[in-house]
């Protein structure tokens, strides 16, 4: 038994109520303690279903629903549960060409852990129109005027506020109340929350501020009763449990980017405001966009994005202790940096390509190294590559193309402005001086900007892009800037694309003295002797000599933060392969 974290610790874990701190300080732990890999390994079944990347900026489920899983689990470990359906107590072993099934551990929580599994089997997380502060009305569903045909779904529970809306006025729903094809659910703020149930088990969970439509499959015959399972999803989040049934049951889940065909199969589905992403951990999904209606099949081990602006493609993903997550782009990479150290004056490369591009933090009482990872930069300093970032000047000068990607979080929003001569602070540049450069990403007070060398600008760069007013603030954010052969320049904050502008010509005037620098200039400005200091948290930077497209930089974000593994503990950082990083 471990004497620092509890089962139900772990649980949070598992279900992604640990705030990025405490979970990162178990990622930590967890190769040192024995008993915590126990309890983890049996809780796992939950942990596929549950990893949405924390540093996400999607609000957590309500508490209310928490409270259910949490429920729903406590009693199927203390065995008062309904006996499962027969096809639960087996765990499938998909194989193309096969669907053999073998029997589930009978560990200290065994079938129970997987029945109650089952419970949280789907995780669907929706930005899309949210309007807090009540219920709101819709317009009526011309279809629901006419007569109700049932869709199988009942009302199985509500609390809070609630509404059915059909051909009448909005009203509560009573509970066991049967449901139609064209009704339209919409639950309140706090802690509203409905659940569906049908007749073979599958439940929905409808979370707070949610608005979901329950309509047959319109791939079915024109004219013919109304039939299918399909749900669309208009804002909030949902919980899903679908039972795997023989014959199978269809069931397809509706976002405004996607549409996902369930075959009694276990994935991930998350949506923010302009991607929907989907990993698969076991069998195979169908995903079709709904934008450019390009289609794939996806296997266990992959995921993919869609969205506007997204090209629809599988990616591999990799399993971490809290389930599943995109692996990080590799092509192009030559520099990534993910302050995992923990101690010294130095910042490792770890990206593996050529030879490595550390760097020295020069004053060691002005930064602190935090203890889940990250450089806190707390006073002046700076953080630079001993000699000029010859890699990154050669890979760049060959493809004219860059990507300057970052986690950081700026310690205020006053920063550069308190400075009277050049109200700018340097995070991330390729620089000599303050006169010099050939790309920098600066903080000017509450703004943020990006200045780019070419042949046709001046030794000191342009600024021709800028981040809008707003779109960075003092929390943990993640920024990525891509420049392509074509002058294209696009920056991303979060993963979503906010501000785009043209640069023209090419990086055939960067010269060899420019050194790699973080937190400010390499050298002050020969006139007013200032080095335009940058306060906050470092938690990863990485450069690479191609643009990565919309996609990619999606990918990246969704991968979120460095985590430590337990080789980089003890093996040079020179030896890891970049996978084991991430």
């Amino acid at each position: 038994m471990c004497e620092r974290y509890t089962d139900e610790q772990i649980l949070d874990y598992l279900l992604g109520n640990m705030g990025p701190g405490e979970r990162r300080a178990l990622d930590n732990h967890l190769p040192s303690c024995d008993s915590c890999r126990i309890a983890l390994d049996e809780l796992s079944p939950l942990a596929r279903f549950s990893n949405v990347p924390e540093i996400l900026p999607r609000p957590k489920l309500d508490a209310a629903v928490h409270e259910l899983i949490s429920a729903e689990v406590v009693k199927y470990a203390a065995g008062r549960a309904e006996p499962m359906p027969g096809h639960l107590g087996a765990r499938p072993d998909r194989r193309r060409g096969g669907g053999r099934t073998r029997p589930l551990s009978a560990g200290p929580w065994g079938w129970r852990l997987t029945a109650a599994a089952a419970a949280v089997l789907l995780a669907f997380g929706l930005y899309l129109g949210r309007e807090i502060g009540g219920l709101r009305p819709l317009a009526q569903d011309t279809a629901s005027a006419e007569t109700p045909v049932p869709c199988g779904a009942v009302v199985q529970q509500i609390s809070g506020s609630v509404a059915l809306l059909r051909a009448e006025a909005p009203r509560v729903p009573a509970q066991g109340e049967p449901l139609c094809y064209g009704d339209r659910l919409q639950t309140g703020p706090d802690r509203s929350r409905a659940v569906l149930a049908y007749a073979d088990g599958t439940h929905f969970v409808v979370n707070r501020d949610t608005t979901v439509r329950l309509q047959p499959d319109p791939s079915g015959p024109a004219g013919q009763t109304p039939a299918g399972r399909c749900l669309s999803v208009h804002g909030g989040d949902i919980f899903a449990a679908v039972t795997r049934t023989q014959p199978p049951q269809p069931t397809v889940v509706f976002t405004p980017h996607a549409r996902v065909s369930v075959r009694g199969t276990q994935f991930l589905v998350s949506v923010v405001p302009d991607s929907t992403r989907i990993d698969v951990s076991q069998g195979e999904v169908d995903v079709a966009d709904r934008h450019s209606r390009d289609s794939l099949t996806l296997t266990a081990g992959y995921g993919a994005l869609a969205g506007p602006g997204i090209e629809l493609a599988a990616y591999r993903i990799e399993k971490t202790a809290a389930g599943t997550r995109p692996t990080r782009a590799s092509d192009g990479l030559l520099v990534l940096y993910t302050f995992l150290e923990g101690q010294g004056q130095t910042v490792r490369d770890v990206s593996g390509a050529g030879d490595p591009l550390d760097l020295k933090i020069e004053d060691p009482k002005a930064a602190q190294w935090l203890p889940n990872g990250g450089l806190a930069v707390k006073a002046p300093t700076r953080v630079f590559s001993a000699g000029p970032a010859d890699k990154i000047i050669d890979a760049c000068q060959r493809s004219n193309e860059l990507t300057v990607e970052t986690w950081m979080q700026p310690l205020n929003l006053t920063q550069g402005r308190e400075q009277k001569l050049d109200p700018t602070s340097r995070i991330v540049s390729l620089s000599f001086n303050c006169e010099e450069r050939l790309f920098t990403f600066v903080q000017d007070g509450p703004d943020f900007n990006f200045r780019l060398r070419t042949s046709e600008t001046t030794a000191n760069a342009a600024t021709p892009l800028r981040a809008p007013a707003g779109a960075i603030g003092t929390t943990l954010t993640h920024v990525a800037i891509t420049r392509d052969a074509a002058g294209q320049l696009v920056l991303y904050v979060n993963g979503v694309q906010t501000a785009r502008a043209t640069l023209t010509g090419s990086f055939a005037n960067w010269d060899h003295k420019h050194h790699l620098v973080l937190a400010r200039e390499l050298h002050p400005d020969r006139h007013w002797e200032t080095f335009r200091p940058w306060l906050g948290t470092l938690h990863l930077v990485a450069v690479y000599h191609r643009a990565l497209d919309a996609g990619q930089v999606a990918r990246q974000y969704r991968a979120g933060l460095p985590l430590q593994s337990p080789t980089q503990r003890t093996a040079s950082p020179h030896s890891q392969n970049r996978d084991a990083v991430f």
